[in-house]
């Protein structure tokens, strides 16, 4: 088992207008552990248990319904949640190193996630005056998410892409 670190960027936020995402400044991060069961020397089975933490940038538009409606002046809103997930997959391990490391890896599996906390915060500046608004445990956060995911690793640096089924909003 090893310490696990990634920083997720929301390359595309796939949300309807009515939730519009800004997905430029949007992303995640994850903490947690890792470790290998081997299948094969060219298979491993993946167990990546981790809290991950998330910022949602949200863009003012007419269609918007989810934070606000869109007739608001807000200079920006943030949602934030809070998941403990339980990514697993397969490891296909594509090429080793002369001291029998893997260099280059690929693997697809699923994950699984429940709601640890959510919080959200938007500025509002009007007549010259600025407000804040806070409220946490937000309505409309899915309680449990799931998805599939791949992933390119060469060394310690990779590429993932995530698919999440969304019920609701978030």
């Amino acid at each position: 088992w090893n310490a696990q670190f990634q920083y997720r960027f929301l390359l595309s936020g796939d949300m309807p207008d009515t939730a519009a995402l800004n997905a430029l400044i949007s992303g995640s991060v994850l903490f947690g552990i890792g470790g290998d069961i081997s299948i094969a020397k060219f298979l491993d089975f993946r167990l990546q248990p981790g809290f991950t933490f998330s910022k949602l940038y949200f863009e003012q538009n007419a269609q918007k319904t989810f934070p606000t409606n869109g007739d608001s002046t807000y200079s920006y809103e943030k949602l934030r949640t809070a998941y403990l997930e339980l990514p697993i997959g397969f490891r296909f391990n594509m090429a080793r190193d002369d001291a029998d490391k893997i260099i280059f890896s690929f693997e697809i599996g699923a994950s699984i996630g429940v709601l640890a906390g959510s919080a959200y915060k938007s500025k509002l500046i009007q007549n010259g005056k600025t407000r804040f608004q806070k409220v946490k445990k937000v309505d409309g956060v899915e309680l449990l998410r799931y998805g599939v995911h791949a992933k390119l690793n060469y060394k310690s640096i990779g590429i993932v892409a995530y698919y999440r089924d969304r019920k609701s909003v978030v």
